[in-house]
């Protein structure tokens, strides 16, 4: 069962049940896997050039942990079931994150 305060989510697939979680750790193998930063991947995204090989293996990795049977193959046949859930993926990751248009809320200090 996938924990929303971890940043998990539960998918469905041909009648099983995966849970998939982005964490530091699975970041970290991300960025070694695409040889990039973090960052980077996430300005493609919100530029939408981001390249689908990128985007499963994203899924690929945040399956893991749960799952060290997952393969590259099972990723993107997820990926192509349901292309939503790399962003409720992300959601879960980021649930703070502002929606677009919106002005994060904070304790910034006021500007001088």
């Amino acid at each position: 069962m996938a924990n929303k305060i971890k940043g998990e989510i539960s998918v469905k697939h041909e009648g099983k049940d995966y849970t998939l979680k982005i964490d530091m750790n699975v970041i970290a193998e991300i960025e070694d896997e695409l040889d990039e930063g973090w960052g980077i991947f996430e300005g493609r995204m919100a530029a939408g050039t981001a390249r689908v090989k990128h985007m499963r293996t994203v899924l690929f990795h945040s399956m893991r942990e749960n799952h060290p049977e997952a393969t590259v193959k099972l990723a993107g046949d997820i990926l192509s079931e349901d292309a939503e859930v790399f962003g409720r993926l992300l959601s879960a990751a980021y649930p703070d994150a502002p929606a677009d248009g919106e002005t994060p809320e904070g304790n910034a200090p006021a500007a001088a």
